[in-house]
């Protein structure tokens, strides 16, 4: 049995937009990320709506892959000068996450 849950999803079958969800990305980025990732779940069934997952096995893979629950690209190291040429961004502490959809739910995972 799965450990891993998305918070506030239940259904057991999902698309990309829903993995893209899950992940805290973008829809394209999701897309990206199964055709790049070879240890990706493959897709139950292909309909004319999309690709279709179980979320089991999608949940199975996010908790095997820890770094992936930061949504966006992985910072580079910045030298000390850098750092102190950079603008500083605004604070995004209580904004939902990328790729939520708009509901403000993007899902924790709770691994």
């Amino acid at each position: 049995m799965v450990v891993c849950t998305i918070a506030g999803m239940s259904h057991h079958l999902v698309g990309i937009a829903e993995i893209a969800d899950m992940l805290g990305v973008s829809r394209q980025r999701a897309h990206r990320i199964y055709q790049t990732h070879a240890d990706f779940p493959s897709p139950e069934v292909e309909l004319k709506a999309g690709l279709i997952w179980s979320r089991e096995s999608v949940e199975d893979w996010m908790c095997s892959h820890p770094d992936r629950q930061r949504p966006g690209r992985r910072p580079k190291p910045a030298s000390a000068k850098e750092a102190a040429m950079r603008v500083p961004r605004r604070d995004r502490t209580n904004d939902p996450p990328r790729g939520a959809g708009g509901s403000g739910d993007g899902g924790e995972w709770l691994c």
